[in-house]
């Protein structure tokens, strides 16, 4: 039960977004309506700021790959290809 709790959580607040006040907070509410002790609440936030942190990482990690991948298939000059230029452009002198 406790674990589907904690699903339905992260579903519900967005893993990437819920903050330590933030799951403080709600599980203090939970504490409150006996649903955790104080010692299991400690865990929960803990875990809970762990896929925050996890999810956080998984999605700055999947836009690098997606913004390089859109970088790639721009027709754009990279660094090699303008120092290439320059040294024809230094020879035709």
């Amino acid at each position: 039960m406790k674990d589907l709790l904690k699903k339905a959580v992260l579903f519900g607040v967005g893993a990437g977004s819920i903050t330590k006040d933030k799951a403080e907070s709600f599980v203090k509410e939970l504490e409150k309506s006996g649903y955790f002790d104080e010692k299991e609440g400690k865990k929960l936030v803990e875990y809970l700021i762990k896929q925050s942190m996890y999810a956080e990482k998984q999605i700055v990690a999947s836009v690098e790959e997606h913004v390089k991948k859109a970088i790639d298939m721009m027709p754009l000059a990279t660094k090699q290809d303008l120092k290439d230029l320059e040294k024809k452009l230094k020879k035709k002198k």
